[in-house]
């Protein structure tokens, strides 16, 4: 300490200005490094900052006081005067100044100052912890408990739209938080209904109060935005549910629009801090704007396409709201993702998927940990089919949070490519549980209750669908499919025609009415039936500009006329027809269908055609490619060796093709390879595995194999002497197409007067 002041004492005074803001800098980057270590609150470095600033005047004005003493001190004796000099007056005044400004006083109360701060900062987080005074968390306190459920109502604002995006955004960033769950809207979609309520009329603050009251809820989260001049405050209040008091509050001030997503981010920090989140899981999460989009206009878009796709299921709009949003932020990484999943399970254009995914995937540096591993673990499954990357980036986000519904409802996807249902099943719950905000939820796990057999359940969890979402044509078209596979033929048609009326003004869904008879008609056999509404569905995509589906609309013609027909040179006249109006060329590589002209080319005979198209994909995919259409390509292979000659072999290579989520693609070929070896029981067995088929989705493999399978498993069946069976098939295939085509008339005709046989026979 004294070697220190008295190398004080002999600086000047610029340096001591300079040993000053050196020393002030070395004191914020160890505070810094303290309060990211230890968690410490966020006014610690801003506190630590004043301290500074109120030091720097008392050290300059010691530093000046020292100074001017050090030059007194040196000046030489003064000269004799034969006349006293008059006593200097402000000489105590100088003295006192002498003993309080120096610089041991000065080291000594800086010292103080900074352990006077690490005691407020203890005491704090004391008081913290314990729920003491002004201090304490709402959890340290008891009125929260630690994971509670609450709800976020809608913020009050005069704008709708700004109300709705920034109602978004602070769900958005309130849900990271580890401290609370926050409940989408429509997860309370059943006690929305007995107040008679739908999700779609939004949550305001006294429906919200309301609602936890009758769910048992233990607080509500209310917002509001109220203009300021050119810019606006924006205050949240914890509410205790009974009486509406207010547990928590706090208050940000926006400049503008433009600034109103970093308020949020601001306001979003404080209510988490006043739950009782650690300062460490605040750190943890980047600003809002970085999470999501730094603009208000994409951020609003986004807002509207979710409620687009969850609550009104019009996916034509919500993808034309994503494509805007990411329009006006190019780096919007979450629209990217969302709008590549939407893509996806719209069956859109492979290319438009993996173009959004793959720009998902280079901006995740702006995503939150969650959100960034969700856009890794998108691009895995989808653009380069490494499902194991994926499943780990859902594992770390499950590991983090258990009740994460996004990353266990895409965990149990890949469970399902796995056919590990077990896994799957319990997954998929896990995701219901967490959010029921969506139909997708609940379809998603109707699918495993399906594909295990659990049927009952299945349309159990349908039927609660249809309530929580009565005016949701994207479910209502899903349900009308499952029918089809079923075979309730006439509910489906009624359901769809039912959505056609109601959306005379929609394309999109008009398109999907379209193709959904077509696949109804084409099962019972109605091939005229089916073309039509094939024509009108390929007009409506011509129409909508979606130039990619004329091709496959061609291909469903191909089959259509292949196997139900049985006519190879009107099927391949039809697939002609559609490369005529698309030619491959024109299409980016990964929409260019391949594979599929691979399958269709090898069962019509043409094995020429087939293997150049095997070729021509060999050559231009990328080993992503591959491995992301791994069991489809297998399959091609298989094909290839079938129409070779070689059907045992192409058995055995089907059956290494049998994997992935599809559990109905290889039957209808390892039925028809063991038909070509010879085998009949063992084709019989395939043709029986693939009538019994639970998958949901089945309709539409049976638009153009159903009628075929029934003919053939009754003939086998007949073959092997086993009438009972072969009238059952017989039976059905009958009934399926008693009203098929009058060129389908004479094999139906054959096949009961083969049944009229047995049935004789049998007496």
């Amino acid at each position: 300490m004294r070697k220190l002041i008295h190398e004080m004492h002999r600086r000047s005074l610029w340096q001591v200005l300079g040993i000053y803001a050196a020393g002030s800098w070395v004191a914020l980057e160890v505070v810094a490094q303290l309060a990211d270590s230890l968690a410490l609150p966020e006014w610690v470095d801003p506190l630590a900052v004043v301290l500074l600033v109120i030091g720097f005047p008392i050290v300059m004005a010691t530093a000046f006081v020292q100074e001017s003493l050090g030059q007194v001190q040196a000046s030489p004796d003064p000269q004799p005067t034969s006349e006293p000099s008059p006593p200097a007056q402000n000489a105590p005044a100088a003295q006192a100044g002498h003993r309080l400004l120096t610089w041991r006083n000065a080291i000594v109360g800086g010292i103080l100052a900074f352990l006077l701060l690490g005691t407020m900062v203890g005491a704090f987080m004391l008081l913290r912890s314990a729920g003491i005074g002004s201090a304490g968390s709402l959890v340290a306190k008891g009125l929260l408990d630690e994971r509670a459920p609450v709800i976020v109502a809608d913020f009050a604002a005069s704008d709708l739209l700004l109300g709705r995006a920034a109602t978004e955004a602070f769900r958005i960033d309130l849900s990271q938080s580890p401290a609370v769950q926050v409940l989408e809207p429509a997860m309370l979609a059943a006690g929305l209904a007995r107040m008679e309520r739908s999700p779609a009329d939004g949550l305001s603050t006294d429906v919200a109060l309301e609602l936890a009251v009758r769910e048992g809820i233990p607080a509500v989260v209310a917002g509001e935005i109220t203009p300021a001049g050119r810019g606006f405050v924006l205050s949240a209040r914890v509410l205790e549910p009974t009486g509406g008091q207010p547990l928590a509050s706090a208050r940000e001030t926006a400049s503008d629009t433009a600034s109103v997503l970093d308020a949020i981010d601001k306001l979003s920090k404080r209510i988490r801090e006043r739950v009782g989140e650690s300062y460490a899981s605040l750190r943890a999460d980047p600003a809002l704007e970085k999470v999501t989009t730094e603009s208000l206009e994409a951020l609003q878009r986004y807002t509207e396409a979710l409620h687009a796709f969850e609550v009104r299921g019009d996916d034509e709009r919500g993808i034309a709201l994503l494509e805007e949003a990411v329009a006006r932020d190019a780096e919007f990484a979450m629209a990217w993702r969302k709008l590549g999943v939407e893509l996806q399970n719209n069956r859109a254009s492979p290319a438009r998927v993996n173009e959004a995914l793959t720009r998902a995937y280079e901006h995740r540096d702006r995503l939150s940990e969650r959100e960034r591993q969700l856009a890794s673990a998108s691009y895995f499954t989808v653009v380069t089919g490494e499902d194991e990357k994926a499943i780990a980036a859902y594992e770390r986000l499950l590991e983090r949070d258990p009740n994460d519904r996004w990353a266990a409802n895409n965990a149990s996807i890949l469970y399902q490519r796995l056919r590990d249902y077990e896994r799957a099943e319990a997954y998929m719950e896990r995701a219901l549980r967490g959010d029921s905000s969506a139909h997708i939820a609940f379809t998603n796990l109707a699918v495993i209750k399906f594909k295990v057999g659990k049927r009952e359940e299945a349309w159990e969890l349908l039927r609660l669908a249809q309530q929580r979402f009565p005016d949701n044509p994207a479910l209502d078209l899903w349900i009308s499919a499952v029918h089809g596979g079923e075979r309730r033929y006439e509910v489906a048609d009624s359901m769809v025609r039912e959505l056609d009326h109601a959306y005379a003004s929609h394309l999109g869904i008009r398109k999907a009415v379209a193709a959904r008879l077509a696949h109804h008609a084409a099962a019972q056999g109605r091939l005229a039936d089916a073309a039509r509404y094939r024509e009108r569905a390929s007009d409506l995509t011509e129409e909508i500009g979606e130039l990619e589906d004329v091709l496959t609309f061609a291909v469903f013609d191909g089959w259509m006329e292949l196997l139900s027909a049985q006519d190879t040179i009107a099927a391949l006249a039809a697939v002609a027809r559609g490369l005529e109006q698309m030619p491959l060329e024109g299409l980016p590589f990964a929409d260019r269908p391949y594979l599929w002209l691979v399958e269709f080319y090898a069962q019509a005979g043409q094995v020429e055609t087939a293997r150049r198209y095997f070729e021509q994909y060999e050559d231009g995919a990328t080993e992503d490619q591959k491995r992301a259409a791994e069991y489809n390509l297998k399959r091609a292979r298989a094909h290839l060796v079938l129409v070779e000659g070689d059907p045992v072999r192409a058995a055995g290579l089907y059956a290494e093709a049998d994997g992935g989520e599809c559990t109905i693609c290889t039957l209808e070929y390892r039925a028809l390879a063991w038909e070509a070896a010879g085998r009949a029981d063992s084709a019989l067995v395939y043709w029986r595995r693939y009538l019994d088929d639970p998958s949901a989705n089945r309709i539409f493999w049976d638009s153009s194999l159903l009628g075929m399978a029934l003919e053939r498993a009754g003939a086998l069946a007949d073959e092997l002497g086993d009438a009972e069976a072969a009238a059952l098939y017989y039976g059905q295939f009958i009934d399926l197409w008693a009203d098929a085509d009058p060129q389908l008339q004479p094999r139906v005709e054959a096949v009961r007067a083969r049944m009229e046989e047995i049935v004789r026979e049998r007496g």
